[in-house]
């Protein structure tokens, strides 16, 4: 739509079944759209920083694709039809005035961080269908205050500001709005999704002598987050893992990790030490690893690392 500025009104036939990918990229003026209920397929990327105020869904649809309504920062409130079952990565990234999203029952699964940087969100309902998490829906939802999950579901529960699956061994989510300087967690956790503790008001926290991981951007935006102990089973710092975490001052990284993600430490401000133990083992460092970290005085780079890779430093 960049290249047709004054289109503000789409009337769709009720014969179209597929709409193909970007089809409504950049649309600005467009503010109402209704889909026909013969669509059945929308593209990734459909309405990405269109004006959309409002928008009514086939109840045909089947899924709502990756980035399908990123950008829409005039999306206020968004009805889910019960003929969706999937709802795919990023679908409502950078939606800033969404408010609420009602989905039905029948919705099985949420992808990678659907409502990312949502800020205005403040309510979500999941229905007793969904049985598939793929990391923390709600990474940079900081108004997010109602989230209600239907008490006949069997694969997660919610309680106490958190979202574990059924058997409180995975914690997809724990709220931003919990105000615990060290989380209070069931002991059966072992397994962080990507994006767990994003934003979180935490200072300290002790991880499990059985982890093996720090998953993707798990600590991001912690910035009240001043003492971690990294135990010696993990093996891996995965990428943004601690992006952000403004009042961590030093770290010892142990023995057993071979892979330091890309952006891990970016922008931790206040870090001053780096510490890798004496190891044995070949392990890297990915690109911008410690990138704004402009306090970092003193860093100790064991043998075994195999390359220097761009901006690791910047």
């Amino acid at each position: 739509c960049e290249s047709s500025p004054k289109l503000h009104q789409i009337t769709l036939g009720n014969r179209i079944t597929t709409i193909g990918h970007s089809a409504f990229m950049a649309c600005y003026r467009v503010q109402t759209i209704v889909l026909p209920n013969s669509v059945k397929v929308i593209g990734a990327n459909l309405f990405e920083n269109s004006g959309i105020e409002s928008i009514q869904l086939s109840a045909s649809l089947t899924a709502i694709s990756q980035y399908a309504f990123a950008g829409c920062a005039n999306l206020k409130t968004l009805t889910v039809p019960a003929s969706v079952v999937a709802v795919y990565d990023y679908a409502f990234l950078d939606c800033s005035a969404l408010t609420g999203v009602a989905f039905s029952t029948g919705l099985e699964s949420f992808g990678t961080a659907i409502f990312m940087n949502c800020t205005a969100l403040t309510s979500v309902s999941i229905p007793s269908t969904v049985k598939s998490m793929a990391g923390n829906p709600f990474i940079n939802c900081p108004a997010l205050a109602n989230i209600t999950l239907d008490s006949a579901n069997t694969s997660y529960v919610f309680e106490n500001g958190m979202i574990m699956d059924a058997d409180k061994f995975t914690l997809i989510y724990y709220s931003p709005l919990l105000t615990d300087a060290t989380p209070v967690l069931p002991s059966t956790v072992r397994v962080f999704a990507s994006g767990a503790f994003y934003g979180s008001q935490i200072q300290s926290f002790e991880l499990s002598a059985n982890m093996t991981e720090i998953s993707e951007m798990m600590f991001m935006d912690c910035k009240k987050l001043a003492s971690i102990t990294l135990p010696l089973s993990i093996t891996k710092i995965g990428n943004k893992a601690f992006m952000g975490c403004e009042a961590l001052t030093a770290i010892v990284i142990p023995e057993t990790v071979t892979q330091i993600g890309e952006y891990a430490f970016a922008g931790c401000t206040g870090l001053t030490t780096v510490d890798f133990a004496e190891r044995k083992t070949d392990y890297t460092i990915g690109a911008h690893a410690f990138d704004g970290a402009i306090n970092l005085a003193t860093i100790n780079l064991q043998e075994g690392l195999t390359a220097l890779t761009p901006y690791m430093f910047a």
